[in-house]
């Protein structure tokens, strides 16, 4: 039996919370899919595709609100998502890693935590990655360890560096993470460790352009106009610019802030007046030119 854009999506979404997102493409992701399944998976290209740049989007707005509300996989004909929510983490100083009393992980869902892990979170054995996610990022966010220039860009304290090693950004924090996160079956053999890839060098010496998802596309016109004339982007970038303007034009719907409320500029380059942030990729697709 074929399978389904549901399983494909599933499987899509543990290993994008294991891959560098920074070297990692499309292909490599299909084959990795197509080894898992044992089934030739060109036709589920666009799945693939859309749910990719969709966990970009959400990795983004992670990154910016700090990670209130986890996403959850789900069909790839969905564009719903659990949005995090805009709460902010307080200024001042160094906070412990906050353990919500009132929203207590599921033990028999959750996954055995590292004792690193589990002591950073305040002695919690058990937890849904889901939930880890979010604690991670209330801290990040009520310490201020992000960069101010690249939200992206994760400035470790002394505490996050007993789980992480640094350079960090939210994809290899997501990566690392992974080696905290123990297999329920305690006799499950732990995930091989992956040799680190040496960054690839010309002859000249100099590092070659970015690949992957860090790869630039060419955008249409209208979207060059939107973007303030930039004709080249990738789409981590172009994940950040959209949540950027969002944020800065207040066009969440407060009654529910999954959905945008489009302003002119955004109504023109979609041709929506309403649509959930986290599908906002294929509304902009158009405007992607293809070599």
């Amino acid at each position: 039996m074929p399978v389904t854009d549901e399983e494909v999506v599933t499987k899509l979404r543990q290993l994008l919370a294991d891959v560098d997102m920074e070297t990692t493409t499309e292909r490599k992701l299909r084959t990795a899919l197509e080894s898992h399944f044992k089934e030739e998976l060109t036709a589920k290209k666009q799945v693939i595709s859309e749910e990719v740049k969709r966990y970009l989007a959400e990795a983004e707005a992670q990154a910016d609100d700090g990670g209130e509300e986890a996403a959850e996989p789900e069909s790839a004909e969905g564009s719903g998502s659990d949005e995090p929510s805009a709460k902010r983490g307080r200024k001042g100083s160094k906070a412990e890693a906050p353990v919500k009393k009132k929203r207590k992980a599921s033990t028999s869902g959750g996954n055995p935590l590292s004792p690193e892990l589990s002591a950073f979170l305040g002695g919690v054995k058990v937890m849904q990655r889901t939930e880890v996610v979010k604690r991670l990022w209330e801290y990040i966010k009520s310490n201020e360890l992000q960069d101010p220039g690249n939200k992206q860009s994760i400035l470790p304290d002394e505490k996050m560096l007993t789980l992480f090693s640094a350079p960090l950004t939210m994809f290899t924090m997501n990566k690392q993470l992974s080696r905290h996160i123990l297999p329920k079956d305690p006799n499950a053999p732990p995930p091989a460790p992956r040799a680190k890839k040496p960054k690839t060098v010309g002859e000249d010496g100099v590092e070659k352009p970015a690949n992957g998802f860090q790869k630039p596309v060419k955008v249409s016109a209208e979207l060059a106009s939107w973007l303030g004339g930039v004709t080249e982007i990738s789409w981590p970038q172009l994940t950040a610019a959209f949540w950027k303007y969002v944020k800065e034009n207040g066009l969440q719907d407060p009654a529910n802030r999954k959905n945008i409320l489009a302003d002119a500029k955004l109504k023109e380059l979609t041709g929506e007046s309403q649509f959930m942030g986290f599908g906002f990729m294929k509304l902009f697709a158009p405007h992607i030119i293809k070599d």
